[in-house]
């Protein structure tokens, strides 16, 4: 993975700026201003800004002990106090971060310098939620020839393995506790859930890999998905993503990535991105709140948009089958003895699931990979 999902090539870009103005008792107020970038400014800042940090990221890292665990965001923080001079070119670098963030789901703290390499080009991408082609529908289609043994609505409570000719897992479903005994098991359930200790493990897990289970990187990325009913309502170009630079404040790196989905849904849409620290944060607000917010950046840009007419907001960090949203490479660690580690079987109870993937991890085709990996090995040990 060496792209940032986020694109920071192609996209509309909008820059807020502060300035100052005096009311009648000659008090300086700042005012925000917000205009759309010219194409080839926007093209300056990635060349000069961004490609200028990969480079001082190169040197600040070969620069670091073997043994140090500095971060994506120490490492722009330098460079913005000994590189940067403009005020525009610091705050490229903090969307740029944001744009990491929801990449990686990871604080931009968190991340490790060492980890993947991000460009930031904009590569060519397939939007697989056309209606018919969802990852609803897909699952669905690869579930249909076994789909009469599958239980749905079934919570794991517990995992017995101490028989090594068969495991004992306790279950809820529909609120009657039952039992089964497989000769094999594959957990699959996320990285959130088994740091949270939802599935009691009997005996408990061999100590290294709850060790990787409690320090592996687990972020959180979330969504507020907003649709309007009458074609009328696109204020806003075609272009697929609107990127706000938006200056220092508090609130400063909430809802400035926005996604274009108007074209591929037939509908006026628009989803806004939050991960990290602003994905927890918006957890803590009402859906009111969250569209209010998400929406005072859109008028900024684009000050003719209306309320939507429908509006769905993810709270991953709290839904209870999976806490957080998917694993990343956190300063520190060693990514990869991580995931071999979390993959390792435990007698005759198997793990799969994005994070115990090395390479496509964070993805769905990691767990789809990752299950096939561990199809083979249980098929294959019995």
């Amino acid at each position: 993975r060496d792209a940032l999902f986020v694109p920071l090539t192609g996209s509309s870009f909008y820059l807020q700026t502060l300035e100052q103005e005096k009311d009648e008792g000659d008090q300086a107020a700042a005012t925000v201003k917000t205009e759309r970038m010219e194409d080839d400014k926007a093209k300056d800042l990635y060349d000069r800004v961004w490609k200028g940090f990969l480079k001082y990221k190169e040197e600040y890292e070969q620069g670091l002990d073997e043994d140090s665990d500095a971060s994506y965001g120490s490492a722009a923080e330098k460079y913005k106090e000994e590189k940067l001079t403009s005020d525009v070119d610091a705050q490229f670098i903090d969307l740029a971060m944001a744009a990491t963030e929801v990449d990686y789901t990871g604080g931009r703290n968190e991340l490790d310098i060492a980890g993947d390499v991000i460009d930031g080009d904009n590569l060519p991408q397939h939007y697989m939620s056309v209606p018919g082609v969802g990852y609803g529908n897909t699952a669905a289609k690869v579930a249909a020839p076994v789909a009469h043994k599958i239980q749905l609505k079934s919570k794991v409570t517990e995992i017995d393995y101490s028989d090594s000719n068969g495991a004992i897992i306790s279950f809820t479903r529909n609120g009657v506790k039952s039992k089964v005994v497989a000769k094999t098991v594959l957990v699959t359930v996320s990285l959130g859930v088994l740091k949270a200790g939802a599935i009691k493990f009997t005996p408990s897990l061999p100590d290294q890999k709850q060790e990787v289970i409690d320090g592996m990187g687990f972020g959180l990325l979330n969504k507020c998905v907003m649709q309007w009913n009458n074609p009328d309502a696109v204020v806003w170009p075609d272009n697929e993503w609107f990127e706000l630079i938006t200056p220092k404040g508090e609130n400063s790196g909430r809802w400035t990535t926005f996604f274009n989905p108007t074209s591929y849904k037939g509908v006026p849409m628009l989803v806004g991105w939050a991960a990290a620290d602003n994905a927890r944060h918006m957890e803590t607000q009402t859906d009111e709140e969250v569209l209010a917010d998400a929406m005072t950046k859109l008028k900024a840009m684009f000050p003719a948009i209306t309320p939507p007419d429908r509006y769905i907001i993810t709270r991953w960090g709290s839904e209870e089958n999976v806490l957080g949203t998917y694993s990343f490479i956190i300063r520190g660690r060693h990514f990869e003895d991580d995931v071999e580690e979390l993959q390792n079987a435990v007698k005759n109870v198997w793990f799969a699931g994005e994070a115990t993937e090395p390479t496509w991890y964070g993805t769905a085709n990691g767990a789809y990979e990752s299950g096939k990996v561990a199809a083979k090995e249980m098929s294959e040990d019995l």
